[in-house]
């Protein structure tokens, strides 16, 4: 898995009074892993916590005031650079664990060789 990153703004999706639900999509679903350490970080307020954020569909999902988006999103792309560097160094020591195999590049290099060979179909 690369790094998980955001693809655009948040957007409003719904709206109960004062509170709105926002979407912020990713540039892919995160796996078990990288959302534990998402929700780990200590970088929190009372306002803006990663508990508070759901992830599902590559899209992470938070409820919150118009008012506090932007300290949202600047918390959000805080805890997404902790999770990637985490996850990182966790994949590193599990492919030193396995032995070293490059697992992950090799499979990204067979999926690209794979959709070249057959785009045509």
């Amino acid at each position: 898995m690369g790094e998980i990153k955001r693809t655009g703004p948040p957007t409003a999706r719904d709206v109960k009074g004062k509170v709105i639900t926002w979407v912020v999509p990713l540039n892919s679903m995160p796996d078990k892993q990288w959302r534990l350490f998402f929700g780990q970080t200590r970088d929190r307020t009372s306002i803006c916590s990663p508990d508070r954020v759901s992830m599902f569909q590559g899209m992470m999902v938070f409820e919150s005031a118009e008012g506090d988006v932007p300290t949202w999103m600047s918390f959000i792309d805080k805890w997404m650079g902790v999770a990637n560097g985490r996850y990182a160094e966790w994949d590193e020591k599990q492919r030193q664990r396995e032995g070293g195999a490059g697992d992950a590049r090799d499979r990204e290099q067979t999926l690209s060789d794979l959709n070249e060979k057959f785009k045509n179909l």
